[in-house]
């Protein structure tokens, strides 16, 4: 194969859906090819009678465990790339945001610095789901 062909960069899009129970659903466009990415995130929290089919054991490895991670709806490992533009993405869409809420004082009142509803995005890692062994995430020193 020729040395001097160009590989062209992958182009990321990302989209927000739906948040519930423990999971936060996004659209990911990769060249235009549409996929769907699960993010594990806190939205389970006071809702622990919503999984009363899982014992605590369960509950502590298919729904805790899977906070801060990032897996493909197939249950495929997205690649470093990928994980990377999400997150770099997440903290951009987290600083458009308090940028527009603080910039309206007369709307949304005067959020402090210290304000939990201005709380960052937790930079997630990819995982990829284990019977038996739940949530098994993939080399997280890579993204801290």
């Amino acid at each position: 194969m020729p040395q001097n062909l160009l590989v062209p960069k992958k182009e990321y899009r990302f989209q927000a859906r739906l948040k519930f129970n423990g999971c936060w659903e996004h659209h990911v466009w990769v060249n235009g090819s549409i996929q769907v990415a699960i993010v594990g995130d806190d939205s389970y929290l006071g809702k622990r009678f919503m999984f009363s089919g899982l014992n605590d054991v369960e509950f502590a490895r298919d729904i805790i465990g899977r906070v801060g991670t990032i897996t493909l709806e197939s249950n495929a490992v997205p690649s470093d790339e990928m994980v990377a533009a999400f997150n770099e993405w997440r903290m951009t869409c987290h600083a458009e945001r308090v940028n527009r809420l603080k910039s309206q004082p007369d709307r949304y009142g005067v959020i402090e610095d210290d304000d939990p509803t201005i709380a960052p995005f937790p930079v997630v890692v990819p995982a990829v789901y284990e019977a038996g062994e739940g949530w098994v995430r993939i080399d997280q020193r890579r993204y801290q």
